[in-house]
């Protein structure tokens, strides 16, 4: 017996694609998807599953919302145009920088190669994750707040200071860590997607 394939579309608007498909629906669409689920043995966790307001006309309360660590909102391009935009949470950020603080203490006593290999593949981690188009300011704010993090911990690997900001800075340069970039950029040309679902 032969396996039957069928292409579903799925219209993004320019969204990301780790965005769940419940996200993007209204709240009738929503149901229905909890009903068609329903029929295959699947179910929506109830705790991570609901219908948030959210609209590009202002209204109080809608116009923002937080989703897998990500803040997004509407905001204008350079044309004016409103866009749906995304950039880190404030909650992700705060606890990424407090993850690194703790790495930077533990790990300052590390020899400053391998520290140096293993601090460029967090931050490729995280610009990877967090640098799609505008996010630069906060992706910005991670990096400086990081690399103040790491200077004060290298300090304190002895009784005296270890470096100068910029002695810290040509030890950057010289390890070449990674400065904060844009790894993805929205495609606005790509509006679908297509997934084959079993039938």
């Amino acid at each position: 017996m032969g396996v039957h394939w069928r292409r579903v579309g799925i219209h993004w608007e320019d969204i990301d694609e780790d965005i769940s498909v419940a996200s993007l629906l209204s709240p009738e669409k929503f149901m229905r998807l909890e009903h068609r689920l329903g029929k295959f043995g699947l179910q929506l966790a109830a705790a991570k599953s609901r219908v948030i307001p959210f609209s590009r006309n202002g209204e109080p309360g809608a116009t923002r919302f937080d989703f897998l660590g990500s803040e997004f909102y509407w905001g204008k391009d350079r044309a004016g145009k409103l866009h749906l935009k995304r950039r880190t949470s404030r909650k992700k950020l705060r606890n990424s920088l407090s993850n690194f603080t703790a790495w930077c203490k533990q790990s300052r006593h590390v020899p400053l190669k391998k520290l140096f290999a293993s601090l460029n593949l967090k931050l490729r981690g995280y610009y990877n994750y967090y640098g799609v188009s505008g996010n630069s300011d906060r992706l910005r704010e991670f990096f400086n707040e990081a690399m103040g993090s790491l200077w004060k911990w290298l300090n304190r690997r002895s009784q005296r200071r270890s470096f100068t900001r910029a002695a810290f800075d040509d030890l950057l340069d010289h390890f070449h860590v990674l400065r904060p970039r844009i790894v993805r950029r929205s495609r606005p040309g790509l509006q679908r997607r297509f997934f084959y679902a079993r039938a």
